[in-house]
């Protein structure tokens, strides 16, 4: 999962591409069936929600979990006191 953040205040911008390594459980078609049915995939990208039911089938995550959820906390909260800005305290 690549996510791209860039936060501007007044005329600096800092920005970092951040990726996280999501491994799978390899997958028998009753278990995609089962997944499928369970309507989750049809509005995710990536067809899954690492908090959600698709969850279940996650082996591993190498770097930001909540990257992979959709937004990387800890780089946002790094950036910003890069520019400055508080986030935390």
């Amino acid at each position: 999962v690549h996510t791209g953040v860039a936060l501007r205040l007044g005329d600096r911008t800092v920005a970092e591409t951040i990726t996280s390594l999501v491994t799978f459980t390899p997958l028998t078609a009753a278990l995609i069936e089962w997944y499928v049915g369970t309507g989750e995939p049809l509005d995710k990208a990536g067809a899954y929600a690492v908090q959600g039911a698709g969850g279940v089938f996650v082996q591993r995550v190498q770097g930001s979990v909540s990257n992979v959820v959709g937004l990387p906390l800890h780089a946002v909260v790094r950036l910003a006191g890069d520019l400055g800005v508080v986030l935390l305290g």
